[in-house]
């Protein structure tokens, strides 16, 4: 779960942390020159590039406690450096102390130790430094009342002393103070959250909503979490819907992070893709913006996965492992974030691996030594991050997270790449600890270990428990969970088709919902392929017929590929066997050989990717009706947002 963000010293927030009385009169208690306050007061206004000149100009002229909070704060606030700010903010600290003593016998000068010391605190906290942030919760109490006993929570928690937390946390949700109550509850939610106690986490969200009268958006974002790892999606989405109505800049994440995530599960992606789109246009604070960079990547990494834009997705996915988050405003571990994202790298570089692989088959020899090579590249790279996610998976704990549904970043639809990271038999051992630990939910928590149980039998090549591991996962799982159901589905179709079955409303389904799964499981959809007699597509059809996508049959087949030349390029077209167009790539590169290849290559990225239906708002609709287009188009006037 998030931690609430610490808002910025501006002046409400100042008196409320030093429970002073107003800013104007604090002004003229608060001591130093006028150029001092001047550039403290540009900091107060989050006026960060003007606070920085200021202080350095002070500091040019000699040494300045003040000044150097104030550059240590705007390294901090202003520019999301927490190193570099830190430092200067506990420079600051021994200028005090060795001038004032500690704590100073000056009234005016104890402000600005408390001041700093709640600077310093913050600044532990979202570094992730816990021991650390309540050595300087320690330092504060030991000077000063009342304690700031709320503030340990979160760091107790992290350390997993959550006893403690707790006991913190009962006593303040009956304080006077509405700001210290939502901090209660919150962490309270979060407690429970890392406990893995997925009905008291969710019960606590309820109560923190109602008690402030929901217009907390760190609240609001954290319960409407908490029902998603209890399968209430609906409920998540309508949580995620009040935190955004909410002004109170508690979330350190805008709430469209967790719709787009909620939306994508459900297999709806142009309401993830807008989710997205409106998170990219939210404001964030230079410190907050170096904090979940990756992790707003992250999601868009998951659309363009599930959309079968894998060349889009290896780019980010890449950024992701080299710069990952810190993860001092979630309680999530730093190990569980790292073991997450190599997860999600696996499974993307995958994708790309049999992308290569798909455009090998449809290439001569010497034509195909490129993609052969990229391919053999990629499989080297995910060789060596995989041993780097088993060091992470020494960890038991960390992999049964992973295993259980939503308990980290990893979502159920793609987590059995952990199959191929770590091995069956662990995968095997981490589901049947898993059954073991789901108190609260457990038939829906089981469907989502069958389907991953069933997953490992299906890569084993036992089809018959694949199939009944399948079925019993398919019969509970919950229907918003589109994408991991037609993943079941898929390699359920698959297993049934290697036991001499005919599965042809399973592979409807899957190319109609989530037809990317057939290149993310490397599957072969059966069918037949036809054409129209010209050079061009016969040459297609022979190219095609070497596909790892398809498995060609001369008839019976519940689909069929039809290939048709025409004056500017080909078309290739996906039906069902009951004439239905499934999807169709349309070609207009030419009917030479190059011309071909490139037809093909367009067949696999358009026909094993869905279409997604968009509104006048995301393309220039003439009559504003919602309109099929591709994934491709679809996702064009985003990347630039994401350079």
């Amino acid at each position: 779960m998030t931690h609430a963000r610490p808002i910025a010293p501006g002046p409400v927030a100042l008196v409320l942390l030093l429970l002073l009385a107003a800013l104007p009169a604090l002004a003229q208690r608060l001591p130093g020159s006028a150029g001092e306050l001047e550039a403290y007061a540009s900091l107060d206004a989050r006026k960060y590039a003007t606070a920085r000149r200021q202080a350095e100009a002070i500091l040019d002229e000699g040494p300045s406690l003040i000044a150097t909070f104030v550059l240590g704060s705007v390294h901090y606030r202003g520019e999301g450096n927490h190193p570099r700010g830190l430092f200067l903010v506990r420079e600051a600290k021994r200028m005090l102390v060795e001038r004032y003593g500690e704590p100073p016998d000056d009234v005016a000068w104890q402000l600005w130790h408390k001041r700093i010391m709640l600077e310093e605190q913050w600044l532990l906290g979202e570094m992730d430094r816990r021991e650390d942030q309540l050595k300087a919760l320690d330092e504060h109490d030991r000077f000063y009342q009342p304690p700031m006993e709320v503030r340990r929570i979160w760091p107790l928690l992290k350390l997993g002393r959550f006893d403690e937390a707790r006991a913190i946390g009962n006593r303040y949700i009956h304080d006077d103070d509405q700001w210290v109550r939502e901090r209660a509850y919150n962490g309270l939610m979060a407690v429970e959250d890392e406990a893995r106690n997925r009905q008291a986490s969710y019960d606590w969200g309820q109560k923190g909503l109602t008690d402030s009268r929901k217009e907390s958006c760190i609240i609001a974002t954290n319960l409407a979490l908490a029902a998603r790892r209890c399968f209430k999606f609906g409920e998540a989405e309508e949580y995620d819907q009040i935190a955004l109505k909410a002004n109170d800049q508690s979330c350190p994440t805008p709430p469209y992070n967790q719709l787009a995530v909620v939306h994508l599960i459900q297999g709806r992606y142009q309401q993830s893709l807008s989710a997205i789109k409106e998170l990219r246009k939210q404001p964030r604070t230079p410190d907050v913006r170096v904090q979940n960079e990756m992790d707003i990547r992250a999601r868009l990494t998951e659309l363009l996965y599930a959309m079968g834009q894998h060349e889009q997705a290896e780019k980010r996915v890449r950024e992701i492992i080299a710069r990952p988050d810190r993860a001092g405003l979630t309680s999530a571990s730093a190990e569980n974030i790292r073991l997450a994202n190599h997860t999600l790298f696996h499974a993307v570089i995958t994708a790309r691996i049999h992308q290569q692989a798909e455009r090998a088959a449809v290439r001569n020899l010497l034509g195909s030594w490129e993609a052969r090579w990229q391919a053999q590249q990629l499989g080297t790279l995910r060789f060596e991050h995989a041993r780097q996610a088993m060091k992470l998976a020494a960890e038991p704990q960390l992999v049964v997270d992973m295993v259980r549904p939503y308990y980290t970043d990893t979502m159920p639809w793609y987590s059995a790449t952990l199959i191929d990271m770590l091995g069956t038999g662990v995968i095997q051992g981490m589901v049947r600890q898993a059954r073991q630990m789901e108190p609260d939910f457990p038939e829906l928590a089981g469907a989502y270990l069958d389907a991953m149980a069933g997953e490992v039998a299906w890569r084993e090549g036992d089809w018959a428990q694949a199939v009944a591991l399948a079925d019993a996962a398919l019969a509970k799982l919950p229907e918003p969970a589109v994408l991991l159901r037609h993943r079941v589905r898929a390699w359920r179709a698959d297993a049934l088709t290697r036991q001499g079955g005919d599965p042809r409303d399973e592979w409807a389904a899957v190319m109609n919902r989530f037809p990317t799964v057939m290149r993310l499981l490397d599957l072969a959809l059966p069918v037949t392929v036809t054409h129209d007699g010209s050079a061009a597509a016969a040459d297609a059809a022979e190219r095609l017929g070497r596909s790892p996508r398809l498995a060609v049959r001369a008839g019976g087949a519940p689909f069929e590929v039809r290939l048709n030349a025409a004056e500017k390029g080909l078309s290739l077209c996906l039906y069902s066997a009951g004439g239905g167009r499934v999807n169709c790539a349309e070609s207009e590169d030419g009917l030479e050989e190059a011309g071909v290849i490139t037809a093909c290559d367009l067949f696999h990225d358009t026909v094993f990717a869905p279409k997604v239906s968009l509104t006048q708002s995301d393309i220039n609709s003439l009559d504003g009706r919602p309109q099929r287009v591709s994934a491709q188009d679809a996702l064009k006037g985003l990347f630039g947002d994401f350079k």
